[in-house]
């Protein structure tokens, strides 16, 4: 129970979250690329500005308005997908999985892998499954006027605009969510995670290849229990 309640601490204090297409895919709203862009936005102000907005955003002009739905959306569409049945069955079936495989690689924390393989899994297998939602989904990313959330991230306490920008653009420029479609960029990914939030450090080649292996497994599990997940997100 104790090592149980302390990685539950470590998650909350990190409050990762990986799984930006679902986000998208979920809640997207035709021809409004100032909402769907706020669907994503915290994850974005998390990984790219290394602080939080909160849940109930500061609107200082209309245009605004669309981009606070947004962002209050996805942090709903957190607590669902956190809290439902799929995503605890879908971690604990990984971390059986992980745990043994983490061992023998003397790699830590096997149950933050299952945690972000449970999220970035789903992004993979519905990215393959809907990839003209992807294409929307980045023509939404660019098409956004930047300058509404430039003062929307300053009015919401965000100090470094400058920095997120420059994130931002090489995450459209690189498509960068595309690489989860190959085992290889998955598990780099995974791996600049552990090392971006302290969880880990760099993995060794023998480590990247042995997690490589699983993944066509863990990508089967996953897909096996997605029609539940898609019942508890209506």
């Amino acid at each position: 129970m104790c090592v149980r309640i302390a990685r539950q601490a470590f998650l909350n204090y990190l409050c990762v979250s990986v799984n930006y297409f679902s986000h998208y895919y979920f809640d997207h709203l035709q021809g409004e690329d100032l909402h769907n862009y706020g669907l994503v936005l915290p994850d974005f102000v998390r990984n790219f500005a290394k602080t939080k907005l909160k849940a109930s955003a500061l609107v200082a002009n209309e245009e605004h308005t669309m981009l606070s739905v947004g962002t209050e959306k996805h942090f709903k569409r957190d607590h669902v997908f956190h809290g439902s049945a799929w995503f605890k069955e879908a971690e604990e079936q990984l971390n059986r999985r992980l745990q043994p495989l983490f061992k023998a690689q003397d790699i830590a924390r096997y149950w933050f892998a299952a945690h972000l393989l449970s999220e970035m899994m789903v992004d993979r297998i519905l990215m393959k499954r809907h990839p003209e939602i992807l294409d929307s989904f980045y023509r939404d990313l660019v098409d956004a006027d930047y300058g509404t959330v430039q003062s929307f991230l300053e009015v919401n306490g965000v100090k470094d605009v400058a920095g997120f920008k420059d994130r931002f653009v090489r995450f459209t420029e690189s498509q960068y969510l595309r690489q989860y479609e190959h085992n290889t960029a998955l598990v780099y990914s995974l791996n600049r995670i552990y090392i971006f939030t302290g969880a880990g450090t760099e993995w060794s080649a023998t480590q990247h290849r042995a997690l490589e292996d699983a993944v066509p497994h863990i990508e089967e599990e996953i897909e096996m229990g997605l029609p539940t997940l898609m019942e508890e997100m209506i």
